[in-house]
């Protein structure tokens, strides 16, 4: 449920800024996610099944016939404005906007300027996915503010490329995909191939919820997802030389035909190629096991995924090993896994909802004893994607 008092500040603030009457005013949500299971396997040409969670970006906007687009950050009390013709990057936040209006243009779309109010409460580098969903709520309210005829497909396709290309961060469609295509009480399984095929697939318990717990340690993604990206390269290339089989990515390859490949590849090229082979037969599993309702199986899994990415990917770290450990202690708890790129951020759970209370009380006393640091820990609902608010009073 989005607080209407958040809504009123947001309005609130943009009244500030630029007058305006109520019938130009766009309110687009946009949110961040969790990816149950499938972590850097969206870069690969694999699979992935995330959910849309109920942390959010939301941006008030209004249209300006002039060629600004100026918007202000309730996060940071920030207020950045560029032109429509000037798309240079800044190293700020308002880059990924930046890269948005670029693409938007490079598809042919006619958009003018637009003054923005923003706030965020997906948590900034936290392995959320805030980047994407600071993407779609631009591109969304651009769809709305000028009526454009673009599906959600090629929007989220659009923020894509605003973040692989403009921004240079070597990431996978699926944040982007997740943030714009999301659906209350679902996962969406997600082959990161083109066309990009997708299913949603119903949470099939009503007691069942996601709990975000948050380190509080975060690390910009884009060094470790390019790094990662280049070694699993290296290795299909690898393997194309020795075989001669020309596999595309390491989508291609089965967790049989890798076992033939291990004693000519290098580590680590060797452990990065092994966890994204094992990640994405993971994921096909998981998603069965969601449909069949077997949640003993898709805890397995997800404690399976995150130890090969602490061991074989690198891209763990002791607070989030320590997260997922307490998570696992505790009765009730489903799975747990760190989400996104890594070396911080966050780890997801799912439980049942009457784990919930001991879980955030146990992780919160251990973690912050342990390193100092006080976590953020909680329940959220698994929400619908990219959306206009309406109905606000």
């Amino acid at each position: 449920m989005i607080k209407k008092e958040r809504i009123k500040r947001i309005i609130s603030k943009l009244q500030e800024i630029e007058k305006f009457k109520n019938q130009d005013l766009k309110i687009g949500i946009a949110p961040g996610r969790i990816n149950l299971i499938g972590e850097h396997t969206d870069y690969n040409e694999g699979f992935v099944f995330p959910c849309a969670v109920s942390r959010e970006n939301i941006m008030a906007a209004i249209p300006s016939e002039t060629q600004k687009i100026k918007i202000y950050s309730l996060n940071y009390s920030e207020f950045l404005q560029f032109s429509l013709d000037e798309l240079k990057l800044t190293g700020n936040w308002i880059d990924y906007i930046k890269g948005v209006v670029f693409y938007l243009k490079e598809y042919g779309y006619k958009i003018k300027g637009m003054t923005g109010v923003l706030h965020s409460t997906v948590s900034i580098g936290g392995g959320l996915s805030s980047s994407a969903a600071l993407e779609v709520v631009t591109a969304y309210l651009f769809k709305l503010l000028y009526n454009l005829e673009i599906d959600y497909k090629e929007l989220a396709l659009i923020c894509y490329k605003a973040e692989r290309n403009f921004m240079n961060i070597s990431c996978g469609i699926m944040d982007q995909f997740i943030s714009t295509l999301g659906k209350e009480n679902c996962f969406l399984f997600l082959d990161c191939r083109p066309p990009y095929s997708y299913e949603q697939i119903v949470l099939p318990r009503q007691d069942v919820r996601m709990v975000i717990m948050d380190t509080k340690i975060h690390h910009a993604a884009s060094k470790i997802l390019n790094i990662r990206r280049k070694e699993c390269s290296k290795g299909v290339e690898i393997i194309r030389n020795k075989t001669g089989i020309n596999f595309k990515s390491l989508r291609d390859i089965s967790i049989e035909e890798f076992e033939k490949f291990t004693d000519f590849l290098p580590q680590p090229i060797k452990n990065r190629c092994e966890h994204v082979i094992n990640e994405n037969q993971r994921v096909l599993n998981a998603k069965e096991a969601i449909k069949v309702g077997d949640f003993k199986l898709l805890g397995n899994l997800m404690y399976k995924s995150h130890y090969s990415l602490d061991t074989l990917y690198e891209v763990s770290s002791k607070e989030l090993n320590t997260m997922v450990q307490i998570a696992k202690d505790i009765e009730g708890v489903i799975g747990a896994r760190m989400t996104g790129a890594g070396l911080g951020g966050c780890a997801c759970c799912i439980c049942y909802e009457w784990a919930i209370e001991e879980l955030i009380n146990k992780a919160k006393n251990v973690y912050e004893k342990t390193y100092g640091i006080k976590p953020a820990i909680y329940a959220c609902n698994i929400s619908d994607g990219a959306r206009e608010l309406k109905n606000i009073e």
